[in-house]
């Protein structure tokens, strides 16, 4: 069984005590594309910046080809 290239478990981001991303999960296999789709404040580049290792989470954890991201 291949393994899943992004891995997100229970990721939830605050700002001053404001919840941006509440309890994300998610699995995304190798070799697919996918779309991040949302409304203006939905936390898209919230999400993004904490793939990217910008922003730290809150809770939870973001794996990169089995590997967190710190």
């Amino acid at each position: 069984m291949e393994q899943n290239m992004i891995t997100i478990r229970n990721l939830s981001k605050e700002f001053k005590g404001q919840s941006v991303l509440k309890n994300i999960t998610m699995e995304i296999p190798k070799n697919c594309v996918y779309g991040l789709l949302g409304a203006n404040g939905a936390g898209k580049t919230t999400l993004m910046n904490m793939l990217y290792g910008v922003l730290q989470p809150t809770a939870g954890q973001i794996l990169i080809d089995e590997q967190p991201v710190t």
